[in-house]
């Protein structure tokens, strides 16, 4: 059963992956200032998952970093 999780998980990624190439493509005649703009907004949502993550890890520990 992990052996079909683990191929199924890995078409998804190539799948996706595939998908975003293709979409860049098609996009690239419209010129570069709306593929930087696509990057700007995933980096964005990177950051704030990262941001996220770790506040969350943070107050399970017990430790709040809002308080001051």
């Amino acid at each position: 059963m992990r052996t079909q999780v683990f191929v199924s998980t890995a078409a998804l990624k190539v799948a996706a992956g595939s998908l975003g190439t293709g979409l860049a493509g098609a996009l690239a005649p419209l010129g570069p200032r709306l593929l930087v703009a696509g990057a700007s907004i995933a980096l964005a949502a990177a950051v704030a998952a990262s941001v996220s993550a770790r506040r969350r890890v943070d107050r399970q520990d017990g430790w709040d970093v809002d308080k001051p």
